[in-house]
């Protein structure tokens, strides 16, 4: 699928999280999945004496870093491998790809329907998954995504 050019919503998030900065909060690893510390979502509290300072941990330019090192070239402006943003999610969509819930009828779980809850004028955004007003659900989820709860309201089993 060719990207579609990117909501309001999505821009704003982009604004700072497009990978080259704002990086203790985005992780973009090319084509690779891992857990992240916890450790990298403090870097700017008061609690972590190095907070913003990603160097700290990650120094590429010395011979045994504390952590893997994160050379420039690791950095990108393409979020590719991350979840797609920004197309129509509907009814039509849903059927023709036969993996996905219909919006206009699925319970979300947060009240209504996914199109209701999830979507912004019709399109899946950064915010259809992420409440960065709300960071009991790390990291920063409309709801759990304990055993993929989050994915499967809208990808079927």
């Amino acid at each position: 699928m060719e990207q579609p050019a990117l909501g309001g919503v999505t821009r704003l998030c982009l604004s700072c999280h497009d990978g080259t900065i704002a990086v203790d909060t985005l992780v973009n690893y090319p084509n690779k999945t891992y857990t992240v510390s916890t450790s990298h979502y403090k870097m700017a509290k008061t609690d972590n004496p190095h907070g913003g300072s990603c160097g700290f941990c990650h120094m590429w330019f010395y011979e045994n870093p504390p952590a893997r090192d994160v050379k420039p070239s690791f950095m990108t402006t393409s979020l590719a491998d991350d979840h797609p943003v920004s197309f129509v999610y509907n009814d039509s969509l849903a059927q023709a790809d036969g993996t996905l819930e219909s919006p206009s009828s699925t319970p979300s779980g947060l009240g209504g329907t996914i199109r209701q809850d999830m979507l912004v004028n019709d399109r899946i955004e950064c915010s259809s998954c992420h409440d960065v007003h709300n960071p009991d659900i790390f990291p920063f989820l409309i709801k759990s995504n304990d055993n993929s709860a989050l994915c499967y309201t809208c990808h079927i089993r």
